[in-house]
């Protein structure tokens, strides 16, 4: 296991395209899925553990920002691998400014909407208007080290000891489902409001959500 570290510290995997695209997949899943599983364990805190809250909106638990981050992140911060203050500050920089950007975007041009608010929750130190705090910051920070020293060794190791074959399979087909779901919650639901969408079966079946 510390040899397999090294060797992907150091560069030593060689993959295929295959391999190397359902690696990039698998960070989008499993970034996702740790950004619900994070929001699910603050929001139940939030409401002073009286509450669970199912987050995001879609079918399967993740969450499109945390997907989309882990992507960026280890598409761009691959390479710095070795220099992790580098992939802390980079991380947590860029997504905040991403994050900035697209909240303000929302809320000057589609009329005061808003997908996240930090002005009503916990811990929302350093607060820019509801849109970033210095605790989103960290969380961007924290998800580089996270997805660079953590998810992708073991994503490398994982890929290195399986049949390739089985690997790429299973993590384009998981990433392919993420995907669409993210795609038809988000794009399709939105263009065609009479299709029934995630938060619509959450009403139905009386689960408590908030949507990203």
């Amino acid at each position: 296991m510390i040899e397999d570290y090294k060797d992907y510290l150091r560069g030593n995997f060689a993959f295929k395209g295959s391999t190397r695209f359902a690696i990039g997949m698998a960070v989008w899943v499993i970034g996702g899925v740790i950004g619900f599983i994070y929001e699910v364990i603050f929001y139940l805190a939030n409401s002073g553990f009286k509450t669970f809250f199912w987050r995001g909106g879609t079918f399967g638990p993740w969450i499109e920002v945390y997907c989309i981050a882990a992507w960026l992140i280890y598409l761009c911060l691959y390479k710095l691998r070795r220099q992790p203050w580098f992939v802390f500050l980079l991380s947590a920089v860029v997504c905040s400014l991403i994050q900035l950007i697209v909240g303000l975007g929302l809320y000057y041009f589609f009329d005061g909407a808003r997908a996240w608010n930090y002005n009503l929750e916990i811990l929302n130190f350093w607060n820019f208007g509801g849109f970033i705090c210095l605790r989103s910051v960290l969380e961007f920070g924290i998800l580089g080290l996270l997805v660079i020293y953590v998810i992708a060794p073991l994503l490398y190791r994982m890929a290195d000891r399986m049949n390739r074959g089985s690997f790429v399979a299973l993590w384009v087909i998981l990433g392919l489902i993420c995907i669409a779901d993210i795609a038809y919650n988000d794009v399709v639901c939105v263009l065609l409001p009479g299709l029934a969408s995630a938060t619509d079966i959450y009403k139905m079946i009386g689960l408590r959500y908030m949507q990203y």
